[in-house]
């Protein structure tokens, strides 16, 4: 099945600071992080050589350091990440529908002193095991220890991002036929694993479920845009994202401090097209042809953004 201008969206992932304005205070924000996906955080999050991602350190007054078991994430970064479904108003004059099941896959985490700083802190490494955001939920990505952080103003966080998929509904016409369809839409940034097959950096493809009939078409990816202050990093085979912090992050001689920060992708209404009055084309269905005028996207999966964190 061919078809022709069908331009799916994909996400820019990394336009907010996951680390925020991370700096002192407590969590006063239920999190709704399912257990699974917390402990599976937990269990793959980098650690030193103190283990302080299992109980948090606390110095005593002659220096020496004993866990506190009733703190457990103090002296700890934490950093969640969901999707936000909340309704907005847009002024665009496209038709929009939300994407679900979607997904985020990412690896590592770290933190710069600047842009471009040499030399950056490891907050999280989960190597070939893709931690795989869902932004149907809350999800503790990962934390780490304040430890683990020399001393210093941090400005940047860097991401390193696998691959990225979500789908989406629509109608294929093919001749006098109007058949609804669901696609999915996944494209690998890195060389990674995703479900069971290798793809290299740039891999992408469609999938799709025209009733009942499935499968996947190859394809290749646009360039991403640009995000004001955002700027991409690519090493070998991996692709990084380098963003600056809403503030900056402190780390002091002892902080013993509950960081953490909360971002929200604005997902609600955020894959739109050029809606055609086309014959058989329906108003505020998008519409894929197999042969002839496929309605163009203009808006790949997110219309912004926003962060909560324990400065707030």
């Amino acid at each position: 099945m061919r078809f022709s201008s069908f331009r799916p969206g994909f996400l820019v992932l990394g336009a907010a600071a996951w680390l925020g304005a991370c700096s002192g205070g407590s969590d006063d924000t239920d999190s709704t992080t399912d257990g699974d996906a917390a402990a599976e955080a937990d269990d793959a999050t980098a650690t030193d050589d103190t283990g302080a991602d299992d109980v948090a350190e606390t110095v005593t007054d002659d220096g020496e350091g004993e866990t506190d078991a009733a703190c457990p994430d103090c002296g700890m970064i934490r950093i969640y990440v969901e999707g936000d479904t909340t309704p907005k108003t847009f002024a665009d004059g496209l038709a929009g529908q939300t994407p679900f099941e979607y997904f985020i896959g990412v690896s590592s985490y770290q933190a710069l002193r600047s842009a471009d700083d040499p030399a950056p802190v490891l907050c999280f490494d989960y190597g070939a095991d893709t931690f795989a955001i869902d932004l149907g939920t809350d999800n503790l990505v990962g934390r780490c220890p304040t430890s683990a952080f020399p001393l210093g103003t941090y400005t940047h966080g860097m991401t390193k991002v696998d691959w990225i998929t979500y789908k989406v509904v629509g109608d294929v016409h093919a001749g006098t036929l109007t058949l609804p369809a669901t696609f999915q839409v996944f494209k690998a940034f890195s060389a990674c694993d995703y479900e069971g097959t290798h793809y290299a950096a740039g891999d992408g493809w469609v999938g799709y479920d025209v009733g009942g009939t499935t499968g996947t078409i190859p394809y290749v990816f646009p360039e991403l845009a640009a995000i004001a202050g955002v700027t991409y990093r690519t090493e070998g085979d991996a692709f990084y994202m380098v963003f600056p912090f809403t503030h900056p992050f402190v780390i002091g001689a002892v902080d013993t401090a509950e960081h953490w920060s909360r971002m929200f992708w604005e997902i609600a209404d955020s894959y739109r097209w050029v809606d055609l009055r086309l014959e058989g084309y329906a108003a505020g269905r998008w519409d894929v042809s197999a042969s002839g005028t496929t309605e163009e996207t203009r808006m790949f999966g997110v219309s912004g953004y926003h962060i909560e964190s324990s400065v707030d």
